[in-house]
C-alpha cells in the first residue's frame, strides 16, 4: 500500500487544528505542509441555547499554518505545527443590539504553537496509533479590536487512533480528550474519515469531526473579546467537510477542502476553506 498518511491529519474543521494519524512515518521520513485557512467576514455565531450570537462587527480569521512530522523511529513520530493568525474586524453587524467597545482593525500574531509524538502500537490487520499532543499558550490577545489568536492555556491531548487502507481506499478514526490549564473547560474530540484515490493521484476524503466541552471550567474573558467570540472557553462543535489531495508526484502535492458544522456553540456560522501544499522526503543517514 502507497502512504497514504498525509491525507489524514491537516485540516480541522472550524479551526486550523490538525488531527491524528493512525500511521507513523518510518524512520527518517519528513512530511512537512504550508497551508491557508480562510473564514472571511463572518456576522453571526453558533448558539446552543436557541437563536444566533451576533459578534459587534464582522470578522475574519485566517490562518498560515506551517506543519511537520518526523520519522525518529520507525515505531515514533515527532510533530509541529506553528500557526500564524491574520484576524481582522470589519463593518458593524446590525443584529448586534449590545454596546460596541471595540475598534476596526487587524492583528496578525502567532496561534497556539502544538507538539506532539504518536508510537505505533501493534497489531496485525489494522494500523493503531497512541498520540500525546500539547498546545502551548503562545497566542495572545488585543484589547482594542477584540482579536484573540489563541486560548491561554497549555492543553494536553490524549489520543488513540485506528485506520487500514489499500491502494485506493482507507478509513481512521480517533478519539480522545483534551485537558487545559488556567481553568479552561477540558473536552472530548472524535473524529473519522475515509478516502478514495481517482486518476491514480486524487485522493477525495469525507470527514466528520466533534469537539465536545466538559464545561467544568471557569475562566473569564474580557468585555472585548466577547464582542468577536473569538477563542472562547467551552466553545465545541460538531463538523463535517471534504479534502481533496492531489499527488503532483512521489515528493509534491497540493491540498484543498472545506469544512462546515451540524451544531456548534461559540464558533463562526459560516464554512472553513483551506489551501496547502506539501513535500515529502526521507532523510538520509550516514553511519560513521
Amino acid at each position: 500500500m502507497r502512504n497514504i498518511a498525509f491525507t489524514l491529519l491537516l485540516f480541522g474543521t472550524i479551526n486550523s487544528s490538525y488531527t491524528q494519524s493512525a500511521w507513523v512515518k518510518s524512520k527518517g521520513e519528513v512530511y512537512t505542509q504550508l497551508s491557508f485557512n480562510d473564514i472571511s467576514n463572518y456576522t453571526s455565531i453558533f448558539n446552543k441555547n436557541g437563536g444566533d450570537l451576533y459578534p459587534s462587527r464582522a470578522i475574519t480569521d485566517r490562518t498560515i499554518q506551517w506543519y511537520t512530522e518526523y520519522g525518529l523511529t520507525s515505531k515514533l513520530t515527532v510533530l509541529v505545527s506553528v500557526p500564524f493568525k491574520l484576524l481582522k474586524t470589519g463593518d458593524l453587524v446590525q443584529e448586534n443590539n449590545n454596546p460596541v467597545t471595540i475598534e476596526e482593525g487587524n492583528y496578525s500574531t502567532f496561534g497556539n504553537v502544538s507538539l506532539a509524538a504518536r508510537y505505533k502500537l501493534p497489531s496485525k490487520k489494522y494500523a493503531i496509533s497512541t498520540q500525546l499532543q500539547l498546545d502551548l499558550p503562545t497566542s495572545s490577545f488585543n484589547a482594542v479590536t477584540g482579536l484573540r489568536s489563541g486560548r491561554e492555556t497549555y492543553t494536553i491531548t490524549p489520543t488513540i487512533a485506528i485506520g487500514k487502507g489499500t491502494e485506493n481506499l482507507f478509513f481512521q478514526s480517533f478519539t480522545g480528550v483534551f485537558l487545559r490549564t488556567n481553568d479552561y473547560s477540558n473536552g472530548f474530540r472524535f473524529y473519522v474519515e475515509g478516502g478514495k484515490r481517482f486518476f491514480n493521484q486524487l485522493w477525495v476524503v469525507a470527514f466528520v469531526d466533534v469537539v465536545d466541552s466538559f464545561e467544568d471550567g471557569n475562566v473569564s474573558a474580557p468585555i472585548q473579546n466577547l464582542e468577536t467570540f473569538l477563542s472562547l472557553n467551552d466553545s465545541e462543535y460538531a463538523g463535517f467537510g471534504l479534502k481533496f489531495i492531489e499527488e503532483l508526484n512521489s515528493k509534491f502535492g497540493i491540498t484543498a477542502a472545506f469544512g462546515g458544522a451540524f451544531s456548534a456553540h461559540l464558533e463562526a456560522k459560516k464554512a472553513s476553506f483551506n489551501l496547502g501544499v506539501y513535500y515529502k522526503f526521507k532523510k538520509e543517514h550516514i553511519d560513521h
